[in-house]
């Protein structure tokens, strides 16, 4: 079974960039999806922007699989809030290969690849407070993206108004969404999780409910007692029915006893001993 050390994220994306490369059709859809969004085409080649050295990684492994010559670098620049340099891992294409959506897709594993290259290099999910999986667009491919997931049974929603990102939230479609995109390992990782949470959940409603239950159960039993021992200091307290005297011995010394167990002891029924005991505390209520 898989285990989260590290985020999420990560564990994923080193899943995607330890799938074998099946054949250039293929490798080509994926680097489309990981190129599309995070790319600027110039007369020498294509820059691509990764996330991480893991898609950087991928992005060569494919390129390289088609015979595309490419070139790793880092980019730095300073953060506007901050003295720190951020560095941004960089991968330049040197033979032209266009960032565009693709016309049309031969083949479900084609859909398959391409989707998995876009959620590598623009996708990311957040288990911390729900389920929560996002792809992130542009203006240029929203419209392409939304109705290409929809048509192969997806259903994305947007973000906000004026916004180019796609999420699920509902657990199922998420652990769809990423078999579909072959990242089988961390699927059955989420669903182990989910299984746990929800045995989790379920232990903790059974002793909620048992410690409710006690606690009741307590406090029914102080109010008895009090009872009993204002009515044992009273002049009335021999003039109660000898079983009455006998019930409220036993309660006394016995606390914790239910009203079964003292019926049980006395020969009466549970709701015998519950109607007793109501009106013993109604004898005491004014005193």
């Amino acid at each position: 079974m898989l285990k989260l050390k590290n985020d999420e994220n990560e564990i994923i994306r080193s899943e995607i960039a330890s799938l074998p490369i099946e054949n250039k059709r293929l490798s080509k859809f994926e680097l489309k999806g990981i190129m599309l969004s995070h790319s600027k085409a110039n007369d020498k080649g294509i820059i691509i922007k990764c996330k991480n050295f893991k898609v950087a990684k991928r992005t060569i492994m494919l390129a390289h699989f088609l015979n595309i010559k490419t070139e790793l670098y880092q980019k730095s620049k300073k953060s506007k809030n901050s003295q720190e340099t951020q560095k941004t891992t960089m991968v330049k294409l040197e033979k032209f290969l266009l960032p565009d959506p693709p016309e049309t897709f031969p083949s479900q594993k084609s859909i398959q690849s391409f989707l998995r290259g876009l959620f590598l290099n623009s996708g990311y999910l957040s288990t911390k407070n729900g389920y929560h999986l996002e792809i992130i667009t542009n203006s240029e491919i929203f419209g392409f993206l939304s109705a290409l997931l929809e048509e192969i049974g997806f259903n994305f929603k947007i973000r906000k108004a004026n916004s180019y990102s796609l999420f699920l939230k509902n657990f199922n479609e998420i652990v769809s969404f990423l078999a579909y995109i072959q990242v089988h390992n961390f699927c059955a990782y989420l669903e182990a999780e989910a299984i746990k949470k929800e045995a989790n959940n379920e232990i903790n409603r059974e002793v909620n409910y048992e410690t409710g239950n006690i606690k009741r159960q307590i406090k029914a039993s102080l109010e008895i007692l009090r009872s009993i021992n204002i009515l044992e200091s009273s002049e009335n307290y021999y003039k109660l029915p000898i079983k009455w005297q006998k019930m409220m011995a036993l309660k006394k010394d016995h606390p914790l006893f239910s009203m079964k167990e003292i019926g049980e002891h006395l020969g009466m029924s549970k709701n015998q001993v519950s109607s007793v005991f109501r009106q013993i505390r109604k004898l005491t209520f004014n005193l």
